[in-house]
């Protein structure tokens, strides 16, 4: 890379410390002209940039050149950038180019959102009510479902990770940022060279957010992300998250061991039902097994909550909008209206469980437009009946064609058409099939396109036309997999027989010969040198350690030293310490006679009697 100045001058306000030298210049053979600091994380920076060849303001992030020669983080920054190209969904960020420079910088290019953070929103308004905060997280939760298809969790969801900023008609358009710490499921965190991204016990995330298996440091998978995506709807509507402390840890405590509070008495002023604080309660299950399962069943449940509070069905929220931005407590004249509108499905295509899936949508009618509005706002009046204006013929044809395009031809009488709505003599073909998956034995885990899906039996809905591959995994049998090619019946019931897998045989072992248990001695004397003997055996000489094995009653050990009298020590050897057992012994030294310097030997023939040994004088040696 050559840093070279470009001919744009840096603006006054250009930071003038050394690590901020890259504002106003170009980098990466001048493709990207720096303009200004935008932000500073963990990993290295975001700027604000032009694009040259395309006259295009992006976000440039640049990782820190202090940084450059860890190869576990090299190998994390190609991970976000490879994770965020796969992502298509229009409300996660919209990645451009990535690569590295000549200097060894590594950049992303990322489109440059404008707005500002949930987090900054939240400060500002303290909360959101309940119809916007419902619109934001089914943004967020579609753009998370996504990433969860293609085996990516981003375990670091948070306000501050959410972009809302105006966009067209929308008010509050969302975008996620920041998968820069998530985890491609199908590579389990590694590298192509298989070296692991991150350290087993590693903890990621934001306290507030944590889910319980995160502040564990237990292995994550997508439903991290769904508790996380729980708290976040719980604080827009409460105005603060559900756990707090005075320190990171106590946060991170708080979300594995404590309850859920009662949002009712916890905030009572928050804009909430029944529906959502049990759907919130779902979400934030601390145990993840019986948590909600998938980012696809929040939005089912969100656009239900939807549907029931503001007389509008289930399926692209967008869709039932007015075509209109306006404020909160505009004057109902200002508002934009619309006069059709989709009605809910016929009681026939609604799930046991009461919610409405986007599935169903297709059925077109015109209702009056002040279903559309909550009653309860004062400022909102219903429309005066009028006749239909010259448009509406115009949407009424539309609505003719696309019921005419989903018609299909009268089945055969061996075509299975449960499921599908049956009007005449055509079929209109439902828009998803729903799956009854089962497994012999029953009880294994079920994955969908490589993702955690739940355990069988179990339903799944799929849109018809799109292949899914499903695999089951059993511990003791083999794993199965089979491809459900969305095609057929639209409900269809699918049978996995698992076979078992033979453990291999045990490995039998050769006998192992056990060694006998011993005592544990140290022999010493005094003095050292004496020979220590047990009956004829000798053992050793002073000092030495002696190991002999167990026995039941007393032994003696004879110790024996020239110049010295003989002992003995009687001991048991019928257990075994922690330590050697010390057995010294004092030696009693021997005495001799000694004549005194004046005694002269007797003379002639006369015998001298001995002198008396007892009274006599004697010298010790």
């Amino acid at each position: 890379m050559t840093d070279k100045p470009s001919d744009a001058k840096p603006s006054d306000d250009t930071p003038s410390d050394a690590q901020n030298r890259l504002i106003g210049r170009t980098i990466d053979n001048g493709r990207y002209e720096i303009v200004r600091l935008i932000g500073e994380g963990g990993m290295g920076r975001v700027y604000e940039a032009r694009q040259v060849s395309m006259d295009r303001r992006v976000a440039l992030k640049i990782l820190r050149a202090q940084l450059t020669t860890d190869e576990q983080l090299l190998a994390r920054f190609q991970q976000e950038a490879l994770s965020i190209s796969r992502l298509r969904h229009p409300n996660t960020i919209t990645i451009f180019d990535y690569g590295k420079t000549e200097g060894d910088l590594l950049f992303m290019s990322m489109e440059l959102l404008g707005g500002q953070s949930l987090f900054s929103i939240l400060r500002q308004e303290g909360r959101l009510g309940l119809s916007r905060a419902l619109r934001i997280m089914d943004q967020v939760a579609g753009a998370v479902a996504e990433a969860h298809q293609l085996g990516i969790v981003h375990r670091d969801l948070k306000p501050e990770n959410i972009q809302i900023d105006h966009v067209g008609n929308d008010p509050d358009f969302a975008k996620v940022l920041d998968f820069g710490i998530a985890k491609i499921l199908g590579g389990d965190g590694r590298t192509s060279e298989g070296k692991a991204l991150t350290l087993a016990g590693s903890i990621f995330g934001t306290p507030h957010y944590m889910s319980p298996e995160q502040v564990h440091g237990h292995k994550v998978d997508h439903r991290t992300d769904i508790y996380s995506l729980g708290i976040i709807l719980y604080e827009m509507l409460a105005g603060q998250p559900p756990f707090d402390g005075n320190t990171p840890m106590a946060v991170m405590m708080a979300q594995a061991s404590k309850p859920l509070p009662n949002m009712r008495e916890h905030v009572p002023e928050a804009e909430v039902n029944d529906a959502v604080l049990q759907l919130i309660a779902d979400c934030c299950v601390k145990d993840r097994a019986k948590r909600l399962r998938t980012a696809d069943e929040l939005i089912n449940r969100l656009r239900q909550i939807q549907m029931d509070g503001l007389g509008v069905p289930s399926g692209n929220w967008s869709a039932a909008r007015p075509t209109e931005s306006y404020s909160h407590g505009a004057p109902f004249e200002n508002r934009s209206r619309v006069e059709t509108a989709p009605v809910p499905p016929p009681a026939s295509v609604r799930h046991d469980s009461g919610q409405i899936t986007p599935d169903h949508a297709g059925h077109i009618a015109t209702v009056p437009p002040d279903t559309m509005y909550r009653q309860t706002d004062p400022n909102i009046r219903p429309l005066a009946a009028r006749k239909a204006p010259w448009w509406m013929v115009g949407v009424a044809a539309i609505a003719a064609a696309v019921v005419a395009i989903v018609l299909v031809a009268v089945p055969d009488d061996d075509t299975d058409t449960a499921g599908d709505e049956v009007v005449g003599k055509t079929v209109i073909q439902a828009q998803n099939i729903r799956y009854k998956i089962d497994s012999a034995p029953q009880g294994a885990t079920v994955f969908v396109d490589g993702v955690h899906s739940g355990q069988t039996p179990l339903e799944l809905d799929r849109p018809r036309g799109k292949s899914v591959d499903l695999s089951v995994q059993l511990d003791g049998f083999q794993d199965k997999a089979h491809l459900l090619n969305g095609q057929g019946a639209p409900i269809q019931t699918v049978r996995l027989p698992l076979e078992r897998v033979e453990p291999p045989p045990a490995e039998v072992l050769p006998p192992v010969d056990v060694p006998p248990p011993t005592a544990w001695l140290r022999i010493t004397s005094d003095p050292d040198g004496a020979e220590v003997k047990r009956g004829d055996d000798v053992l050793g000489k002073t000092p030495f350690t002696w190991e002999p094995e167990l026995e039941d009653g007393e032994i003696t050990l004879e110790f024996s030293r020239d110049g010295y009298h003989d002992a003995t020590h009687q001991l048991t050897l019928n257990e075994r310490g922690d330590a050697a057992v010390e057995v010294g012994k004092k030696l009693r030294k021997k005495r001799r006679y000694v004549p005194r310097r004046n005694d002269k030997p007797p003379t002639g023939g006369v015998k001298v009697k001995p002198r008396d040994t007892k009274t006599g004088p004697y010298e010790k040696l």
